[in-house]
């Protein structure tokens, strides 16, 4: 129990990109509760759910006979899924199982994803096979969703946050100055994204929405005197963070010194051709990862790529002889086209090497 409004049921699905595992929340008061993600499709997490979602129904004041769930007083009312990877959505068959059992087969259950395209090569279609009735509803930027409790009903608001995919969403919880990220903020490390540029404009677009939220918000302490209020990020993967504005401007500036040190690596040209001398993104990460073993320089090359991938985009950098690096990605997939990445050379233009 994280907060009185906030359970989180893990994933049962440990490893290296998933650390603990991921984190499906129960958002809400009292039932019915929204859950947000549905995990992994891994048999362990259901008892897990199970056993919270029975200590629901014997906490609840909104089941007097603290026995069942109902069509007036079902358990879960929404499913949010934040995005298109499997450790987040591929339980929701046995989620929407277990519900069912619990006693939810006169309710309409929903369950929300962005709609986006699915671009993202590691996206995978939601696992429901005709379903009687349409139950997966498209959410928008900036939609309202709320608990159904009677009693003390809450309001989620959806952010379009792409750039870890194109669907990725995040959900404020004004009520409790809180934020669940995904997969765009990590509990532990960095989280990895597809398009840097977008990225980073949703990681302002939280930080936004994160300091609109807390502003003017004030709690007295014992001797009566106010601090900020602060913001707290329910991340996918690993602990909670505390202190969410710090991370998510951490999170900012982190990828701002990196882009600065890639563009300090790069000579300077007004074109692309007349360059003598270059660097490719093999050099740079040789350069900035030099007192990192060399195990990691490949996932490096990946970040270092992203970055001159965004500069190219905002014309401040370009490949030696005026190619774009599109050209080089429609060539083909393969070790060749990778190579060719990786070794090409790259240049900093001079209208922004002021930037």
């Amino acid at each position: 129990q994280l907060s009185p409004r906030v359970l989180r049921i893990l994933g049962q699905n440990p490893g290296k990109f998933t650390l603990q595992g991921t984190n499906t929340y129960l958002i809400g008061s009292d039932v019915p509760y929204i859950l947000f993600d549905a995990g992994d499709a891994v048999d362990a997490y259901i008892p897990f759910l199970e056993s919270a979602l029975r200590d629901a129904v014997a906490q609840s004041s909104a089941l007097p006979n603290h026995s069942s769930a109902n069509h007036f007083n079902p358990l879960v009312s929404d499913i949010i899924i934040s995005h298109r990877h499997h450790d987040h959505h591929a339980g929701l068959p046995a989620v929407l199982s277990l519900i069912h059992k619990l006693g939810l087969e006169a309710f309409s259950l929903k369950a929300f994803e962005h709609a986006a395209p699915k671009s993202d090569p590691a996206a995978t279609d939601l696992p429901l096979n005709d379903p009687p009735e349409p139950i997966i509803h498209d959410l928008i930027n900036g939609q309202i969703l709320q608990t159904h409790a009677s009693d003390s009903p809450l309001e989620l608001k959806v952010i379009h946050t792409p750039g870890h995919t194109t669907d990725s969403i995040s959900v404020l919880l004004p009520s409790d100055h809180a934020m669940f990220s995904a997969d765009t903020v990590l509990g532990e490390g960095t989280a990895v994204f597809e398009d840097l540029g977008v990225y980073m404009r949703s990681l302002q677009n939280m930080l936004d929405a994160g300091r609109e939220l807390v502003t003017g918000i004030a709690k007295e302490t014992s001797d009566g005197s106010s601090v900020a209020q602060s913001l707290t990020i329910y991340p996918g993967h690993g602990p909670v963070i505390k202190d969410g504005l710090k991370t998510l401007e951490t999170y900012i500036s982190h990828r701002a010194e990196r882009e600065a040190q890639i563009l300090g690596l790069l000579p300077v040209s007004q074109t692309p051709e007349d360059s003598t001398t270059q660097s490719s993104i093999a050099s740079i990460v040789r350069t900035l990862y030099a007192k990192y073993p060399p195990a990691v320089w490949p996932a490096a090359e990946r970040g270092v790529w992203l970055h001159l991938e965004k500069l190219e985009n905002e014309g401040k950098v370009a490949i030696k002889g005026g190619h774009h690096s599109s050209d080089i990605l429609k060539s083909g997939g393969g070790l060749e086209m990778f190579s060719r990445l990786r070794e090409a050379q790259w240049v900093r233009l001079n209208h922004s090497n002021e930037a």
